[in-house]
């Protein structure tokens, strides 16, 4: 969230983030794009220009981080930012957060069924998160995204082999990266490496993990609001059921005295 805001600041917005394929913060519409990471971590061809190149200065966060060499091979001028931090603070930060945005634990098993905006995106967020963390760190190391939150080992394992392969120029020349790491760099080494002007406020930090056990505990929220709704809604139409029946009863009754 921090690069993203200073990526913003820097004059390389709007940018892509897995909040946007979720929230549609900046008003660009996303509701197709999960189909199409799916589909391009499963080795089909995509339309990386319509997917980014159009509407998006810049993009981080899952799911653009997953796919270097490909975005390279689209956007060969494009510069590549890589993020490091200790491995057991990233794990911490990953449980803490995201790894609770799956189908498999409420509430989310319950709001991806509901048709509205963003909980009908839930299903196939799931699916695409899935196949981009096997695209991503397979084989051998996580072959789902419940199998990487579900093991610290797994999960600090699978990050350092990721920066090793990035660092090595695996998928993007050393040229066009620049690893950025937490804590330590911040405006100055971003804006040089990007040719901009640094900026004179400080460089953004932001607590993701509070931010997103905020969102968490809303969808809770959510899920219980709508669930007491529907008890409450079922309950009005079995009083009014009963009360017609009541009522018919009661002029039958009355007839048959007549």
């Amino acid at each position: 969230e921090s690069l993203r805001l200073a990526l913003i600041e820097l004059g390389f917005g709007p940018t892509y983030h897995m909040r946007e394929v979720l929230f549609e913060e900046e008003g660009i519409p996303t509701y197709d794009d999960m189909q199409q990471w799916t589909d391009a971590a499963m080795g089909k061809e995509i339309d990386w220009y319509e997917l980014l190149g159009k509407d998006w200065g810049s993009g981080c966060d899952y799911p653009v981080s997953v796919f270097p060499k490909e975005l390279h091979q689209a956007f060969p001028d494009a510069k590549f930012i890589l993020t490091k931090r200790p491995g057991k603070d990233w794990y911490k930060s990953l449980t803490n957060t995201i790894c609770g945005f799956s189908t498999e634990i409420y509430p989310n098993k319950f709001l991806q069924y509901l048709p509205f905006e963003p909980f009908r995106r839930f299903s196939k967020q799931t699916i695409m998160v899935d196949a981009t963390t096997k695209y991503k760190f397979a084989p051998g190391i996580a072959d789902s995204w419940a199998e990487l939150c579900s093991s610290e080992e797994i999960a600090i394992r699978a990050l350092d082999e990721w920066n090793k392969k990035v660092e090595s120029g695996e998928f993007v020349p050393l040229d066009n990266l620049f690893v950025f790491e937490l804590g330590k760099h911040g405006y100055r080494e971003l804006s040089e490496f990007l040719g901009v002007e640094e900026p004179s406020t400080p460089y953004p930090r932001v607590n993701s993990t509070s931010e997103m056990k905020f969102v968490i505990r809303m969808m809770w929220f959510a899920m219980f609001v709508i669930i007491a709704g529907i008890v409450l809604s079922v309950g009005i139409l079995i009083f009014i059921i009963k009360t017609i029946m009541n009522r018919r009863r009661g002029s039958s009754s009355s007839k048959k005295t007549d």
